[in-house]
């Protein structure tokens, strides 16, 4: 099918140059200029190394966790408390009261 071939060929080119931004770099494979088989064996290389990073640092962090959980725990000091209230305690009710009366459960109207 040549004349198919060259006006599916005609329209890429006309879009390609119409919209550079948009489609300017797309390419199908047979399009695509050819890669070198060993920059298809490095690009392979380095997926493989993000990969096993990632997986490392995932690893990594999950241990993290399980080490804070499985730390022991301090045990909480008791700390004194004084039986009476303090002058600021009394202060503080004095002004409560002070401040709201209290209220007539039956007020008589």
């Amino acid at each position: 099918m040549p004349l198919n071939m060259i006006r599916k060929t005609a329209i890429v080119n006309a879009l390609r140059e119409a919209f550079p931004d948009n489609v300017g770099a797309m390419y199908t494979e047979e399009e695509a200029p050819a890669v070198p088989k060993e920059a298809k064996a490095t690009e392979e290389i380095i997926q493989k190394e993000i990969e096993e990073n990632a997986n490392q640092e995932v690893i990594s962090f999950s241990n993290q966790g399980a080490q804070k959980r499985n730390a022991p725990r301090k045990e909480a000091e008791p700390v004194a408390v004084d039986p009476e209230p303090s002058e600021k305690e009394e202060i503080q009710e004095a002004l409560f009261d002070e401040l709201n009366p209290p209220v007539d459960a039956n007020p008589g109207f």
